[in-house]
């Protein structure tokens, strides 16, 4: 039944929110992680603080990249430590 649909808030936005109030510090910008296996065009990365491996296209890493590299992403870039 379309009466039953619940109704939007009538002064929600359609822009996102941002997740964090006020300003981010720069380590927070910054994240480290070390390449663990590459395979391919795609290298497995994890993230130091937070353990999560994640795959990245070797394009967008430093030229001559290695397993066991140590990585700085910051500014949506890879760069050597």
């Amino acid at each position: 039944d379309f009466h039953s649909l619940p109704r939007p808030r009538q002064n929600q936005t359609k822009t996102a929110r941002p997740r964090f109030r006020g300003r981010v510090s720069r380590k927070e910008e910054q994240m480290r992680c070390t390449v663990v296996d590459i395979r391919g065009d795609y290298a497995t990365v994890r993230y130091d603080d937070t353990g999560v491996e994640s795959e990245a296209a070797i394009a967008l890493l430093p030229f001559g990249v290695d397993v066991g590299d140590r990585l700085k992403f910051e500014d949506y870039a890879f760069t050597r430590e």
